[in-house]
């Protein structure tokens, strides 16, 4: 969906259990993760149930990463 709000209002108002911010331009539910893996570059790929592949930026990456790890997604 595209928002026309700022992204840092949205992040706030949506439940972190299920909303993670991958980027300064995305939040994904975790509802919808289908797969992820660790890719070159310490960036992760993420794919979405309905077959949407997106990357983390580096700057989320280590904080997601610690999150996936703890089984938060499926690998």
């Amino acid at each position: 969906y595209i928002i026309r709000d700022a992204l840092t209002r949205v992040e706030e108002k949506l439940d972190p259990a299920w909303f993670v911010r991958i980027s300064q331009s995305e939040i994904i539910n975790l509802q919808y993760l289908k797969q992820w893996d660790f890719v070159e570059g310490g960036v992760i790929q993420i794919k979405m149930e309905n077959e949407i592949i997106t990357y983390t930026s580096r700057r989320y990456a280590k904080q997601i990463r610690e999150m996936l790890l703890k089984g938060r997604g499926k690998r």
